[in-house]
């Protein structure tokens, strides 16, 4: 949890390879998160897909469900079928933070439009009879008082028009917007997984945007089941196990006036707002 915390990325090995294995590997942080796809979804080829992630195509690099008001926090993917035989289909990921950071010092006057120009996103569907409506307007890239990146958002796949701008704030923001594209999807800059089965991995969804390679299956098939963290539960877990790490030899009461200000976590920058 520590290194997830810090790092953003890890890969759980040996996770029994059998359905909603997952539930059991996360419940051991936290409760999971139920969004408008349930507690745990399944990522294989469906014959009527609602989502472009049960299929076969190639994913645009995003950050799940951005769309929300506050989107999960931490996402887990527990490879249960990999067969040899289908090609491609690997998991790709971008460190938000890491490209947003390069793309402030390379064009900082871009970089601000993306800081203060809202994007608008949206998912509009039918999902198991429900009717989804849901719309959140905010920039791409999000800062504190002291112009510290604490927030990326990134999803093509589920933008909307933009709304209450001006005409030449619309030509900043896609000005903006295109080089920040080719920034996202710069060879340099991404990492590419082919899970095993029984490998689940790991990663903050406020910090890295992940995509995944177009496949075919001739003859096997390919099928991931997923799962959320909300950020508050993951990092409610990280911080009470650091305080009870360092605190193991003490008489514990945990109440209102605990002071939390030595905790590494509070100084570790997860992306979520935190104006820490």
């Amino acid at each position: 949890m520590k290194y997830l915390a810090e790092y953003g990325l890890c890969i759980v090995k040996n996770v029994p390879n059998r359905e909603n294995m997952i539930r059991n590997l996360v419940e051991l942080i936290a409760p999971l998160e139920k969004t408008i796809y349930g507690e745990i979804f399944d990522v294989r080829v469906d014959v009527n897909p609602v989502n472009l992630a049960y299929s076969a195509a190639q994913l645009e690099f995003h950050n799940d469900l951005v769309y929300y008001e506050s989107p999960p926090g931490i996402q887990f993917l527990h490879c249960l079928k990999f067969d040899e035989s289908v090609i491609g289909g690997e998991t790709l990921f971008v460190d938000g933070f890491q490209v947003a950071e390069k793309f402030r010092r390379e064009h900082p006057r871009l970089f601000d439009v993306l800081t203060k120009i809202p994007a608008s996103f949206q998912k509009i569907h039918n999902h198991q009879g429900r009717k989804i409506f849901i719309q959140h307007s905010k920039p791409h890239i999000v800062l504190n008082h002291r112009q510290k990146i604490i927030g990326v958002n990134w999803g093509p796949a589920n933008e909307g028009p933009l709304r209450n701008l001006t005409e030449e704030e619309v030509r900043a923001y896609y000005e903006a917007y295109l080089e920040f594209y080719k920034a996202v999807n710069d060879e340099a800059n991404i990492t590419a997984i082919r899970l095993n089965p029984g490998e689940t991995v790991c990663f903050n969804n406020r910090r890295f945007f992940h995509s995944r390679n177009g496949f075919k299956q001739p003859k096997g098939s390919r099928h991931f089941q997923g799962c959320y963290l909300t950020m508050d539960e993951f990092k409610s877990e990280v911080l009470a196990r650091e305080y009870v790490r360092n605190n193991k030899d003490k008489n514990i009461v945990i109440n209102q006036s605990v002071d939390i200000s030595s905790l590494q976590l509070l100084t570790t920058n997860v992306g979520n707002n935190d104006y820490n």
